[in-house]
């Protein structure tokens, strides 16, 4: 398990600016962005947050939004990183969600937080990854160029009406 402290660098290299949802035994939410002003920063530690799930040609879209910051979104494939399957939450069961804000190109990391999600948006959440990890893998070459064809389609506004599921948390 990672280490993480606000004001230290995020100790893995990251690839491109952007959201990027992973599930690895644990739920994850990496925002890395640069140019990151203080407002930004505070929404990100402290102010209520959305969450979505949009799904179109096989890829999940696992989008967020926190405060007053217009909403943002992470494409998640299964197969890129694939681990045991989660299990189903069964009753109220609610899935922790870690949050990192990382300012790039320094790697800093800027705020971490915990976010409890709706145990229906935990449900819908574990269904898909467990539905993808059964669908057909694609490669990389593929998955960017459905990724592309979506955002040719849909704004993230448009991704966030079209949503399967939404929830409002983490006050």
């Amino acid at each position: 398990m990672m280490r993480l402290e606000v004001g230290r660098a995020y100790p893995i290299r990251i690839g491109t600016a952007g959201g990027h949802y992973t599930y690895y035994g644990a739920h994850d939410l990496l925002l890395a962005f640069g140019g990151l002003t203080p407002h930004e920063i505070e929404d990100v530690r402290h102010r209520p947050a959305d969450f979505a799930l949009f799904g179109c040609q096989g890829i999940l879209f696992f989008l967020y939004r926190f405060g007053s910051v217009g909403w943002g979104d992470a494409p998640y494939n299964w197969h890129f990183d694939p681990v045991e399957l989660p299990e189903l939450p069964t009753g109220e069961q609610r899935i922790l969600l870690s949050v990192t804000l990382v300012e790039l190109p320094g790697n800093i990391v800027r705020a971490i937080r915990a976010i409890r999600l709706s145990a229906e948006f935990s449900r819908l959440l574990v269904e898909q990854i467990r539905a993808q990890a059964y669908g057909a893998p694609m490669d990389r070459a593929a998955y960017n160029a459905l990724i592309d064809a979506v955002y040719r389609v849909h704004t993230v506004d448009a991704m966030v009406s079209r949503a399967l599921i939404r929830c409002h948390g983490g006050l």
